[in-house]
């Protein structure tokens, strides 16, 4: 309806803003949607994607303040910036796993992960961060079913597959597997 892409549009202006830099801006550009996103939310599924959008590119918006903070030499706030933005992308992830920004949300997450744990000492619950690796490949193999290539799938699904051992996608990604293979006629 035209209420709801009028909030996408403002979270698309919130996206530009944060492709140039304009983390604040942007984060206020979203805050000023937030009673828009409340009455969207009552509204049911069709309302996902604004909301999921709006929490990603608010964490995208935390994490580019954090990077501005890291530089600046105040780390205590560079940290608090990252754990925000790790919480919304977590937040995405798990609210919204069936929307393709909840793909993006979990490498975003991922990457956050391994920066606090790396630069900070600090260990985050979620999903770990080969979740997001599982994501990419699985991504990469999922073009390759898409355009029949089956014998190029079936390499980045056994990869993924790896990955994905203590994942839920596990036996999504097993049933991709298999039909690859017998597409190509070599059954297990």
């Amino acid at each position: 309806n035209n209420f709801q892409l009028q909030v996408m549009s403002m979270i698309e202006v919130a996206r530009g803003q944060v492709l140039i830099d304009q983390h604040k801006q942007a984060i206020e550009t979203i805050k000023g949607l937030s009673e828009h996103l409340n009455m969207l939310a009552r509204g049911g599924k069709e309302a996902q994607a604004p909301i999921a959008s709006a929490f990603f590119y608010y964490g995208k918006a935390l994490k580019g303040l954090a990077f501005q903070s890291f530089r600046a030499g105040d780390k205590e706030m560079a940290q608090k910036r990252l754990e925000a933005a790790a919480k919304r992308f977590l937040k995405v992830a798990k609210e919204y796993e069936k929307l393709k920004i909840a793909n993006d949300a979990l490498v975003e997450f991922g990457k956050i992960q391994k920066l606090l744990e790396g630069e900070f000492g600090i260990t985050i619950e979620g999903p770990s961060a080969a979740s997001g690796d599982v994501v990419v490949a699985l991504e990469r193999a999922d073009k390759r079913l898409t355009a029949g290539d089956y014998d190029g799938a079936i390499p980045l699904y056994l990869e993924a597959f790896r990955k994905a051992r203590l994942s839920s996608r596990l036996p999504e990604i097993g049933m991709k597997l298999a039909f690859c293979y017998g597409q190509n006629e070599d059954f297990l």
